[in-house]
């Protein structure tokens, strides 16, 4: 209210103070009240301004300053990622370079593992067959006793030795059966083995000169206790041991026909035509001692 009667009075040419009229100068102008609050607003906004705009340009003045004086950091950066280029192909390089010796290490490492793994499915697949091929020829006993030695040279590093480990379980598994058998699973032996040209397997138990000497002085032992000769299946079984002691290979020939020649003289002639016909009907292993 007290505003009111103020501006009323100024309006009328009275003092607000005093209510009484004032006296001008005759020189002095009058502004309108009004007028001058708009002028002094707009002075007040201009310096509002002025002041706002300042501290931006001191914010802008410190980083155009430091753009300078980085100059060296500039420098330093520079230099940092030149080392961290030659350090990454210091480490890198030796995984990128295809001439690089430990990258062909590597993928040299890569081929033989995979190559391993390979074998170790064909061989696993080739050991069911197998398995199956005893059941049908023995008791369970011998296809697990043969799946289980035959599982063990899985572990080996070189497929090499898996295949030299692996004929060894087929030829150890043959002394478990009657001649008749093992002669009958060599020949189904023979028929897998043919069935399955690109199979990195090829193992047969008779490809093996050595065993097939073996397996027929086995054979012939089996014949004669059959017979009813068990004495002379004894006598020549310590004769086969004496002659595999000799390490000479013509000798150790000469030394077989030797023992063959005295075992059948221990035979009548009954005996003899028994032992010869049954040698006869199972194919029996014969190696050509000429």
């Amino acid at each position: 209210m007290t505003v009111i009667v103020s501006i009323l009075l100024v309006m009328f040419g009275l003092d607000p103070s005093s209510g009484r009229l004032q006296v001008y100068d005759r020189e002095t102008k009058i502004l309108d009240t009004r007028e001058e609050q708009i002028k002094k607003n707009e002075e007040q906004k201009k310096q509002n301004t002025d002041t706002s705009v300042k501290p931006k340009e001191n914010k802008k003045t410190p980083s155009i300053k430091a753009s300078v004086v980085g100059s060296d950091n500039m420098e330093q950066l520079k230099h940092k990622k030149f080392l961290l280029k030659h350090a990454q192909a210091h480490f890198e390089n030796p995984f990128l370079r295809p001439n690089n010796k430990d990258l062909e290490e590597r993928e040299k490492e890569q081929k033989i593992e995979k190559e391993r793994q390979s074998h170790i499915r064909t061989a696993k697949m080739h050991i069911t067959m197998v398995r199956s091929i005893l059941k049908s020829l023995a008791d369970d006993s011998v296809a697990e006793e043969f799946e289980k030695k035959a599982s063990e040279c899985l572990d080996m590093k070189e497929p090499k030795d898996m295949d030299k480990c692996y004929t060894k379980a087929l030829q150890h598994i043959m002394f478990k059966m009657t001649p008749e058998k093992g002669i009958e699973f060599s020949t189904r032996m023979d028929e897998l083995v043919s069935s399955n040209p690109n199979s990195p397997l090829k193992a047969n138990p008779t490809t093996d000169p050595l065993f097939t000497e073996k397996y027929n002085n086995y054979t012939i032992e089996k014949v004669l206790s059959s017979i009813g000769v068990k004495d002379v299946a004894v006598f020549f079984k310590e004769g086969v041991e004496k002659c595999m002691k000799i390490l000479n290979l013509q000798k150790r020939v000469r030394c077989h026909n030797d023992l063959k020649a005295d075992t059948m003289l221990k035979l009548d002639d009954k005996q003899k035509t028994d032992f010869l016909g049954k040698m006869k009907n199972l194919g029996a292993l014969v190696i050509n001692y000429s």
